[in-house]
């Protein structure tokens, strides 16, 4: 098999392996707590999401020198992707300076670094047009809220 046609078989989002199998299971798709619309933009959103993957396994660096996206950060922006669209999310926050609330509740009792994950949920909602750029964000708040299977993450999106 050419090296080309196996990079574009591993990224055709159709296929499904048994790895991907295994970070799809723990995800469900929930409709967004609260939303409130301010004309054609949004003043808040309250959204659940799955527990992101950490910023230490988001990126892979190849023997050639480049860098990627992992597999479960692809399919974790892919999640977030599909909840945007299905709710209709994108373009929700298209210029306004933004206000952001974390609430982390973990998978399991590793000590883990909370700042990181907050580059992987912006990076989705960014893949996702939810908001034109990261750096609409002028406030941010992240706070560990205990300890739950397969853990889950709470995002508040305010516009200030």
């Amino acid at each position: 098999m050419l090296r080309r046609e196996k990079i574009g078989k591993m990224q055709d989002a159709r296929e499904v392996t048994p790895k991907a199998q295994k970070y799809r299971a723990a995800w469900p798709v929930e409709p967004p707590h609260a939303m409130e619309r301010d004309g054609n933009s949004m003043s808040l959103l309250t959204i659940c999401l799955p527990y992101p993957p950490s910023l230490n396994t988001y990126w892979r660096h190849l023997k050639n020198g480049r860098t990627i996206i992992s597999l479960a950060g692809r399919l974790y922006r892919a999640h977030v992707e599909m909840v945007a669209n299905r709710y209709m999310l994108s373009k929700a926050f298209p210029t306004q300076r933004l206000a952001v609330s974390i609430d982390l509740v973990m998978p399991d009792r590793r000590t883990r670094d909370i700042d990181n994950l907050a580059k992987v949920i912006f990076d989705a909602f960014t893949a996702s047009r939810m908001w034109g750029d990261d750096s609409q964000v002028d406030e941010m708040h992240i706070y560990r809220k205990g300890i739950s299977a397969p853990g889950f993450v709470i995002v508040t999106v305010a516009a200030i």
